[in-house]
């Protein structure tokens, strides 16, 4: 099958939907023929493939890119659907076409009798509109990310339950084990970096993604940190006004690393003894008035399922949808700080259940949520459409 997939993302990108887009298209890529459209800040098509390569790993090279450069921020949406509009109608026959682009989406149906739209989100304003008649659209289907968010989309819009497919997000099942080599070099860089000796702390601690509110970052991690002075705390990610803010508040025990390349993420989380997902009641995406804490699915939860490593994640009804409490994780109230550090302590001391809770959710990953699983569910659904 050659499928075209209609990228909102611009590359090179730190945001989620980003790694979203790269691995779904490689996984798709396996038995099929991929075109991903997206947008390039770099004035150089060669330069975003070698940008890619490094940030994602090599199988970047089984995508076909069709970029097209565009170096604002604005406005992004809107110019990259007009560019893969055109794409499409003049190949329209040759494609099945997967869109995670709301504008374009919206602009294809008009133009064809059938679509398949992903959304993560519930638009307001304009996009709203858009929204609306892409889901009231007979022809259209949709892919969303949670159940949860099928549910509100039901809520909102009656009758379009059958048509709305729900495909959590995902994490690759590479089965590498961190090597004696690798945590060294990782921890002599630690040590030259941030002059900290890692073989004094009783365990590491680890937390992966922005920094942005509603990650927990100020009320759980730091304080948690604070009272667990034997532990390390290691941050990965967060834009650079985030790491330098939360680097001036950080006690000796924590490092905030800041952004590294997703092909490198791994290793530091397998790392760690423990991974927090620290979420609250309102999650920030990085943009004003958007907060997704009822429909979310992380895609670092699933990564650190394939790190196996125990997590501790707060209890929030989404979260539920893949977790389950002393199962595959251990789930916490999302504001009591005592629980998290009591949480903490016990994962670091008892490794039978440590044991127990990353091999639990390193099965419910391979079993559901792969990105191959995910393709599979994908390909199905690009089968119905005409």
């Amino acid at each position: 099958m050659k499928i075209l997939y209609v990228s909102p993302s611009q590359f090179p990108s730190t945001q989620a939907n980003a790694v979203h887009v790269i691995n779904q298209c490689i996984a798709l890529s396996h038995s099929n023929d991929v075109t991903l459209v997206c947008a390039r800040k770099c004035w150089s098509v060669a330069s975003l493939g070698t940008m890619l390569t490094e940030i994602y790993g090599k199988d970047v090279d089984r995508i076909n890119l069709k970029s097209f450069y565009y170096p604002f921020d604005r406005g992004i949406v809107f110019y990259l659907a007009i560019s893969a509009v055109v794409l499409a109608v003049f190949r329209k026959n040759r494609f099945k076409v997967l869109s995670r682009n709301l504008y374009f989406s919206y602009i294809f149906q008009k133009l064809t009798d059938n679509s398949v739209y992903e959304t993560h989100n519930i638009e307001s304003g304009i996009r709203a509109y858009v929204q609306k008649s892409l889901l009231l659209n007979p022809q259209t289907n949709c892919i969303v990310i949670s159940q949860a968010l099928k549910n509100l989309l039901c809520d909102q819009y009656p009758g379009v339950s059958a048509k709305i497919e729900v495909l959590h997000d995902g994490a690759n099942l590479d089965d590498i084990q961190l090597s004696s080599s690798v945590r060294a070099d990782i921890l002599d860089f630690l040590s030259i970096k941030f002059g900290v000796d890692i073989t004094k702390f009783e365990g590491i601690v680890g937390y992966f993604g922005h920094l942005y509110s509603g990650r927990g970052v100020d009320n759980i991690i730091l304080r948690s940190a604070s009272k667990n002075p034997k532990f390390l705390y290691l941050l990965v990610g967060g834009n650079e006004t985030d790491v330098a803010y939360y680097r001036s508040l950080a006690p000796q025990n924590m490092i905030l690393l800041g952004y590294i390349p997703h092909a490198k993420v791994q290793n530091l989380m397998m790392l760690c003894d423990v991974l927090l997902m620290p979420y609250q009641n309102q999650v920030s995406i990085g943009i004003k008035g958007h907060e997704t804490s009822k429909w979310m699915s992380p895609l670092k939860m699933f990564e650190y399922m394939a790190s196996r490593r125990p997590i501790i994640s707060s209890d929030l009804p989404v979260i539920r949808e893949v977790l389950v409490d002393r199962e595959n994780a251990l789930l916490v109230a999302h504001d009591r700080e005592d629980e998290w550090t009591d949480a903490i302590r016990e994962l670091i001391q008892d490794k039978g259940l440590s044991l127990k809770l990353s091999a639990r959710a390193h099965k419910t990953l391979r079993d559901n949520y792969t990105w191959k699983v995910r393709a599979k569910f994908i390909i199905k659904i690009l089968l119905k459409q005409k």
